[in-house]
């Protein structure tokens, strides 16, 4: 990693005459918080200098502590850390409560629960655990909805499954009419835009698929 970040840096430096602070963020192993470390060079002498960056383990930090820093990046970096004495449910709690109440723009706030839903994604039965939200304050049923931001990654698959309805679509009647892809682009559901597509490969018309 230490050779690796060498040559971006170097590379970087070409293009920018600023200095240049290199970080490697471990989201698995690593060693525990940050620290600098030192990539020894094969050779040393008078003039050289070591290459320094600094390195951040994420894994084997305690989430609480980072929940509890002033820091919003450091609440949505602590649902991949070690969630003792928590549940995994109760740190994925923890982490959009603290998000909820703190005053960022709504931009802000989508892109931290973003962090949070790709790197803290609960099996079916913690997600169940979810549920009793509802009979909580206010402030917390909030945060609930915060649960249904979508993710890089669902933006990904409902991306290639829109691209599989539009083609189907010129396949079947031509250029598509800009109404209908403004319509397309609208449709989230992966679900939705799958049926659709089973629809289009039969259907007589555009009409038909109710799409404009």
């Amino acid at each position: 990693m230490g050779k690796r970040l060498r040559d971006y840096h170097r590379l970087i430096q070409t293009l920018h005459h600023e200095q240049i602070l290199s970080i490697a963020l471990y989201l698995r192993g690593g060693k525990q918080g940050v620290r600098e470390e030192v990539l020894e060079e094969d050779l040393v002498g008078p003039g050289l200098s070591a290459f320094r960056f600094l390195a951040f383990g994420l894994e084997k930090c305690l989430a609480r502590e980072y929940l509890a820093r002033p820091e919003p990046l450091a609440w949505a970096l602590a649902s991949i850390m070690d969630p003792k004495p928590w549940s995994r449910t109760r740190l994925k709690l923890g982490c959009l409560q603290r998000i909820q109440e703190a005053p960022l723009k709504e931009t802000e706030r989508i892109e931290l629960v973003k962090c949070i839903e790709t790197y803290l994604q609960l099996t079916p039965s913690e997600a169940e655990d979810l549920a009793w939200l509802g009979t909580l304050p206010e402030r917390s049923v909030k945060t609930m909805n915060l649960l249904y931001i979508e993710t890089w990654e669902d933006r990904m698959k409902a991306q290639g499954a829109r691209k599989v309805v539009l083609g189907l679509l010129e396949e079947r009647f031509g250029a598509v009419p800009e109404e209908v892809r403004n319509r397309l682009e609208k449709v989230r559901s992966v679900d939705r835009l799958t049926r659709l597509a089973q629809k289009a490969a039969n259907a007589k018309s555009l009409k038909s698929l109710r799409l404009g």
